[in-house]
Parts: C-alpha cells; structure tokens; sequence
C-alpha cells in the first residue's frame, strides 16, 4: 500500500518513456526522476510547455499556470 511518502505530485502532462511502469499492484509508478532522462510535455509534445518553459520533474511544478496535479507513487530505480 503506498504511503505519503513514496507519492509524488507531478504534472499530469509531463511524459518520460520510464515515467509510467506499473507496480505489482498496476499502479502508475514514477520512477525516480533521472538528469539524463528526456521528457516531454503531452500538450505541446516537446521539451517545453505551453507557457513556453522546460519541463521536467523538477521544472513542473505547482505555481505554473499550465500545472495540473496527478499523484504517483515514485519508485527508486533501484528497486526496479
């Protein structure tokens, strides 16, 4: 069962192709963000987002207008 802990709030558009790996259970599962990892933003369907900023995990945040909050679980790579 996830805890308040391993679940993370990231923008519902932000894609990453390890983004989405369903656990034992098929939860959605973010794995741990990664510095060499290419994201996307699904509305734009590049690099940036329709506010015209980087996106990425540390980049979407709460505070930007094109934000929308999805919860996850995150995985560490580790325990993939």
């Amino acid at each position: 069962m996830a805890t308040r802990a391993n679940v993370v709030y990231v923008c519902r558009f932000l894609r990453t192709k390890t983004m989405f790996i369903p656990d034992e259970r098929e939860n959605r599962v973010l794995v741990e963000p990664s510095d060499t990892a290419m994201y996307w933003c699904n509305k734009t369907g590049n690099g940036m987002g329709p506010d015209a900023d980087f996106v990425g995990p540390r980049d979407c945040k709460y505070g930007r207008d094109c934000f929308v909050s999805a919860p996850l679980l995150l995985k560490p790579r580790k325990e993939l």
